[in-house]
């Protein structure tokens, strides 16, 4: 399925860069900054800074991006009807995950999905899980894995329940027991590891 140039747009901010943006939509540079050019006459203002650092969003394009995120929905779920009217499977599925859920979870899961359905391409984006609930509610992804509780606006399917472990130091007080209060760790120095990378996987290829 042939990327909008909305979507072009929104990668390009995502990564903050021109050259990740043509690569991961399988675009030449060129190609890429000529879409950005032409959004800008499109609209008539200035939305992204460009410099040997990177790009930039203006102040113009910050307000805009909500509304392109959406044109970029609109223009996909309107390729997918295409596709389906043709009879044509195909389309793009949006996945908010963390790396233990990813790994875990959904690899062996979209493997043996895209054996099936070889045209269905998924965009995985890592975050934590507020960051998920967001993505959710603005619809940037099509579904995501979350804690409980969550918003009651959203519909839930519970999954697994995951226990909660802690990697102690072996002459610590609490390592040789089988399981810990979770209160005793109030007054105890930890390191809390969060994702929150973005890490987009557009092919998973079956083995």
């Amino acid at each position: 399925m042939k990327r909008s140039k909305y979507e072009v747009f929104i990668k390009v901010v995502e990564f903050g860069s021109l050259s990740r943006a043509a690569e991961y939509c399988n675009y030449s540079q060129s190609a890429v900054s000529q879409i950005i050019t032409s959004l800008e006459n499109e609209f008539g203002t200035k939305l992204l800074n460009r410099s040997h650092a990177g790009v930039s969003v203006t102040s113009d394009g910050e307000q805009l991006i909500p509304y392109i995120r959406k044109l970029s929905s609109a223009h996909n779920e309107l390729s997918e009807k295409v596709f389906e009217l043709l009879g044509i499977e195909s389309g793009l599925i949006r996945i908010g995950t963390f790396s233990s859920i990813s790994c875990h979870l959904l690899s062996s899961l979209l493997k043996d999905f895209k054996a099936q359905h070889p045209n269905i391409k998924f965009e995985l984006m890592q975050g934590d899980y507020r960051q998920i609930e967001i993505w959710i509610a603005e619809g940037t992804v099509d579904f995501g894995f979350v804690d409980l509780p969550t918003s009651k606006e959203f519909e839930v399917i519970p999954i697994s329940e995951d226990r909660m472990l802690a990697i102690l130091p072996a002459n610590h007080p609490y390592a040789n027991k089988e399981s810990v209060p979770l209160h005793l760790f109030e007054h105890e120095p930890v390191i809390l590891l969060e994702v929150t990378k973005k890490e987009v996987l557009e092919n998973v290829s079956p083995k």
